[in-house]
């Protein structure tokens, strides 16, 4: 049974690019909730790869699997660089795809996914830079783009969250909690009924 109390999750689907010694890491985490209508279905398997130049991310742990496509909007390529091939280090799924050339503009994930599970992957382009990958121009946000109600953000370097003044972080976390009391509240009483 669902809960009318429960509020909706803020999902988010984040891949970062970020210089690691003598390693550029990828990381993709976050989750995807609202996903409009499935656009199409296939299988297959693919290399782990990037095409910045055409926004294309191809990642997953390479099984033979069925996938879903989703339509998205956003930028048509996240940086200069052409196609590079990076080594999978743990993956969530089986498949992902982002392809925002103006010929595609669509998310693959694998069959089954279940709206707001967690996703995760990280992968390592070995004995390079972001300057070799084609996004040494312009670190921090690369490319947004919208999938149904949620977004999926490309970023490279450290991804950095401004920090509220203390005063301004007190009255938000004080409003919010008593926001969440009466919902609580709330939530009881219609329970109980």
């Amino acid at each position: 049974m669902t809960s009318l109390c429960a509020g909706k999750a803020n999902a988010l689907l984040v891949f970062n690019f970020v210089q690691q010694g003598s390693d550029v890491a990828l990381k993709g985490e976050g989750s995807i909730t609202g996903l409009p209508s499935i656009k199409f279905s296939d299988a297959g398997t693919g290399p782990n790869a990037i095409d910045p130049s055409n926004a294309f991310l191809l990642l997953g742990n390479n099984q033979f699997t069925p996938y879903d496509f989703y339509s998205i909007t956003g930028p048509t390529s996240f940086g200069t660089g052409t196609t590079k091939f990076l080594a999978l280090v743990s993956s969530t799924d089986s498949h992902l795809s982002l392809q925002g050339a103006s010929d595609r503009r669509q998310f693959g994930l694998s069959a089954g996914y279940v709206e707001g599970t967690p996703i995760s992957y990280s992968g390592i382009f070995a004995n390079t830079t972001l300057a070799d990958l084609g996004l040494s121009s312009t670190t921090g946000l690369l490319a947004e783009y919208s999938i149904g109600s949620d977004t999926i953000k490309v970023y490279a370097g450290p991804v950095t969250v401004p920090a509220p003044a203390p005063w301004i972080g007190g009255s938000v976390a004080f409003g919010f909690s008593r926001r969440l009391r009466s919902r609580l509240r709330n939530c009881k009483v219609s329970n109980q009924g």
